[in-house]
């Protein structure tokens, strides 16, 4: 017997990609916001705007309105 098998792993559980995630976020906030992989974990499971908020209050920056879309790209980019 023939079987064709996909595997998807949309909750990390194969690949730790809430690692890979942060990494981006780090990276695109980097510019505005001397954030550190420990500081984007513990925002990690809250929607992006209050994360972008929070990084707003945490490090007294303003980070440019589209910077959700650029992390998304960059995410679609890598790894999609």
């Amino acid at each position: 017997m023939n079987s064709t098998l996909i595997i998807f792993d949309c909750d990390g559980v194969l690949i730790d990609s809430e690692l890979l995630g942060c990494r981006i976020w780090v990276d695109c906030i980097a510019p505005y916001a001397p954030m550190t992989m420990k500081d984007i974990l513990g925002l990690t499971g809250r929607p992006g705007p209050d994360i972008c908020q929070t990084i707003e209050k945490q490090f007294n920056c303003k980070l440019p309105e589209n910077i959700l879309d650029d992390i998304n790209l960059v995410i679609n980019d890598r790894y999609v």
